[in-house]
C-alpha cells in the first residue's frame, strides 16, 4: 500500500491566483500584455487534487480594491471549486496583494499559525514554480512549514504548447524576477512586516478553528 493510503497527502494546498473566470475558464493568456497565465490547468489541477488534502487557501489579489471588488477573484476559484464537487468546507479565501508576493505575505498574516508544522503545497504552473518556492520559504523562514510544490501541467497531463512564444516571454520575466529577488531589490520587497495585507473571507473564519 502507498504511502498516503490513510491519510491525505496535504494538510493544505495553496492554490494561487487564477484570474478572472472567462465564459467558464480561466484565462490563460494575460488580458494586457498577452504572457501566459494557465490559470485553466491551475483550476483543473485543483479538481485532480480534491482528495489528497484537508483543505485547499484560494488566494488572489483584492486588498487594493474597494471591499466590493475585493473578493472577485477568490470568489471565481471558490465558485469553479464549488460546482465542480469540492465541498465549501474545504475552501478557504484569502484576499492579498495582487502579486505572488502579496499572496504569500496574506497568507503568513492570516494563516501563519494554522499551516505551521504542517505539509503545505504550493499549486501553480511549472514556469511560476521556482519564484512562488523561493517567496513561500523565505516569508515563511522563521516558521516550520513544510512546503511541496505542485506542478499544475503535471497533474492534468498537459503542457501548452500551443502559447510557446508567449511561454517565453513569462519565463524570461520570472528569471529577472528570482535575480531581482537574490539581489534584494524586487519590488517592495523589503516593506515590513507590520504593512503586509492579507484578509480572510468572513464565511471561511469557521473553517479554520
Amino acid at each position: 500500500m502507498g504511502k498516503w493510503t490513510n491519510m491525505k497527502k496535504y494538510d493544505f494546498i495553496i492554490v494561487l491566483c487564477a484570474s478572472r473566470i472567462n465564459n467558464g475558464k480561466f484565462d490563460d493568456l494575460e488580458e494586457k500584455n498577452g504572457m501566459y497565465l494557465g490559470g485553466d490547468d491551475r483550476m483543473k489541477a485543483a479538481l485532480d487534487l480534491n482528495d489528497q488534502t484537508n483543505k485547499f487557501i484560494v488566494v488572489g489579489g483584492g486588498m487594493e480594491k474597494e471591499i466590493n471588488e475585493r473578493w472577485l477573484k477568490t470568489d471565481d476559484m471558490y465558485e469553479y471549486l464549488l460546482n465542480n464537487s469540492v465541498d465549501s468546507s474545504k475552501i478557504i479565501r484569502v484576499a492579498s496583494e495582487p502579486d505572488t508576493t502579496g499572496n504569500m505575505r496574506a497568507i503568513y498574516k492570516c494563516l501563519r499559525e494554522v499551516v505551521n508544522n504542517k505539509r503545505v503545497g504550493i499549486l501553480t504552473n511549472y514556469y511560476h514554480i521556482p519564484r512562488a518556492l523561493r517567496f513561500a520559504e523565505d516569508i515563511f523562514v522563521e516558521e516550520n512549514v513544510r512546503f511541496i510544490p505542485i506542478i499544475a501541467e503535471s497533474s492534468v497531463n498537459t503542457f501548452p504548447f500551443k502559447y510557446w512564444p508567449q511561454l517565453i516571454v513569462r519565463t524570461q520575466n520570472e528569471v529577472k524576477g528570482l535575480t531581482d529577488w537574490n539581489k534584494g531589490i524586487y519590488n517592495h520587497q523589503d516593506k515590513p512586516k507590520q504593512e503586509w495585507l492579507g484578509e480572510i473571507n468572513k464565511k471561511d473564519l469557521k473553517k479554520i478553528k
